[in-house]
């Protein structure tokens, strides 16, 4: 911003800078396969007798997605009396 007419008019500022970043990071932690439905084993009595049995353990969720984190950076960079002139 200080190669800029309106700013180099002003003897104070020889430099200006505005910056700015945006980025977004993700957590991929998730165990695989979580998304979907899981069987398990489950001991049942059945005729006076235990045995294993085989039923739904985990429901499948479609909408299970990394966890994502969003940050936004913006800074001005100020050099007065042509200190760090560049």
């Amino acid at each position: 911003m200080s190669q800029e007419d309106f700013i180099k008019s002003i003897p104070v500022i020889s430099n200006l800078k505005l910056r700015a970043s945006y980025g977004e990071t993700g957590n991929s932690e998730i165990t695989p396969y979580q998304a979907l439905a899981g069987l398990s084993s489950y001991p049942v009595i059945f005729n006076d007798t235990r045995v294993t049995g085989i039923g739904v353990g985990r429901l499948p969720n479609s909408a299970l997605q990394w966890e994502k984190t969003a940050q936004t950076d913006i800074g001005l960079e100020l050099g007065l009396f042509k200190a760090g002139s560049h």
